[in-house]
């Protein structure tokens, strides 16, 4: 079972982790996702503030970085449910302990964006890596232009990709309902 607390994106990480845990021959049996629920614009100054100085508290009417207490504390409906299918759970096989739970929801607005991020984290982490082991002076230039490239996407792209995205979600419904689905697998709705 995953665990995952995050800002919003999580299927490539998730994907990456069920990959890893099949590689050591187990088996994912539940997902459980807790997700910062604040305004995007909002988690882009809180988040990177709480990671930066410690500082998770709401400041300049922004509301507290990272997942809220209130949906920590929602979870707990959870136990008393998923607590006997665990306790009966064959630790070899079988389905999902928490199908059917909500455990792991999907934003399918996300989806596309997720993707373009990962490409772009992946150039990137590929470029940056030229410059050196962590800490030589070749790498520092390539993470600052980094920075840089990431606050430009968020302004300009981000917003342009919302707007297309919006235009186009009749013709992408049926896929962006498949892949929510894949997605939210196996402890989704």
């Amino acid at each position: 079972m995953t665990v995952i607390a995050c800002r919003n994106m999580w299927l490539n990480a998730q994907e990456t982790v069920k990959q890893l845990i099949q590689d050591a021959g187990g088996a994912l049996r539940d997902n459980v996702v807790f997700t910062d629920r604040a305004p995007t614009l909002a988690t882009l100054i809180t988040t990177p503030r709480w990671l930066l100085t410690g500082k998770r508290d709401g400041f300049l009417g922004l509301p507290p970085a990272g997942v809220a207490e209130a949906d920590i504390a929602g979870a707990e409906p959870l136990r008393p449910r998923a607590g006997p299918r665990i306790a009966r759970a064959d630790a070899k096989g079988g389905g999902p302990m928490l199908g059917g739970l909500g455990a792991a929801r999907v934003d399918p607005r996300l989806i596309f964006s997720e993707r373009a991020g990962k490409r772009a984290f992946g150039a990137w982490s590929r470029i940056i890596r030229l410059g050196g082991a962590p800490g030589s002076r070749l790498r520092l230039p390539l993470v600052v232009l980094f920075c840089l490239y990431l606050v430009a996407m968020i302004l300009a792209v981000v917003p342009a990709s919302l707007l297309l995205q919006r235009l186009l979600r009749p013709l992408l419904a049926r896929r962006l309902e498949s892949q929510k689905t894949y997605f939210e697998a196996p402890s989704g709705p």
